[in-house]
């Protein structure tokens, strides 16, 4: 608990989204052999959009994902 009583989180709103966005775009890149178009449609979002993510997070296009 905090000082006013709530519960005490251990990350902040920004650190838990980009917690959720990595493990999101991780699994559908991984589901997709590493396709961006394919994981990008999957998760909702443009290609541009995944890559600007994928940017952010710092999250390369990996061999791991071809299977």
């Amino acid at each position: 608990m905090d000082d006013r009583g709530g519960p005490a989180f251990q990350m902040n709103l920004r650190e838990a989204r980009a917690k959720i966005e990595r493990k999101m775009i991780l699994a559908a890149l991984k589901r997709w052999g590493g396709c961006v178009s394919y994981a990008a449609a999957d998760l909702g979002i443009s290609r541009p959009a995944m890559y600007d993510l994928m940017r952010k997070l710092k999250i390369k296009r990996d061999v791991r994902f071809h299977l």
